[in-house]
């Protein structure tokens, strides 16, 4: 990504994200409608079978560091001893250099900041919810997969609003700010 044209690679990450919220707007809440209406069977069904496609996809997908430095005959990045140690002295150096470098250290900062209210939604409120406005645990998840999904739903408007904004001012600069703006 580095050295990359930066305005492609912006909205590159809007088109994905705006692809992940509709994704993560459409299953949390068709999984609590199936669970309410079928019972829990059809879900426990249908994750063994996502994961196999999940992990086949990756499989067929993904370019390895090791084949790629094989090819090309480039070593690597990374501690070249096989030592435990050596694996921490290398994730020392990493967060050192993170520490030091002010723009990698907002980014953590700052994709922290956004990430943990995403989980607090996600494994303790909507649940609790979905608990408290019915006793049956079948109805529970389709009100935990109605909050979990309505929350995404601000994501698909934001990145279409985002795509939109790319092609009528391509400005990548004015772009950044906005989607510092949208993010805080």
């Amino acid at each position: 990504m580095v050295n990359q044209d930066q305005a492609k690679l912006e909205k590159f990450k809007a088109a994905r994200q705006t692809a992940i919220e509709i994704v993560a707007t459409v299953i949390p809440i068709a999984t609590g409608a199936a669970v309410a209406a079928f019972g829990f069977l059809p879900a426990l069904l249908a994750f063994p079978v996502a994961v196999a496609t999940a992990m086949t996809m990756v499989a067929l997908t993904l370019r390895l560091p090791a084949k790629i430095a094989g090819l090309n005959n480039v070593p690597l990045p990374g501690p070249q001893e096989g030592t435990t140690l050596g694996y921490f002295k290398h994730l020392g150096k990493g967060a050192a250099v993170i520490a030091r470098t002010p723009v990698l250290l907002f980014s953590l900062l700052a994709y922290s900041f956004v990430y943990a209210p995403t989980q607090i939604v996600y494994w303790l409120l909507a649940p609790a919810f979905g608990l408290q406005m019915a006793s049956d645990p079948a109805r529970a998840i389709g009100y935990a997969g109605m909050i979990t999904g309505l929350y995404s739903l601000g994501g698909i408007i934001a990145g279409v609003f985002v795509m939109r904004q790319q092609k009528k001012n391509p400005d990548a600069a004015l772009m950044r700010k906005s989607m510092l703006k949208w993010t805080a």
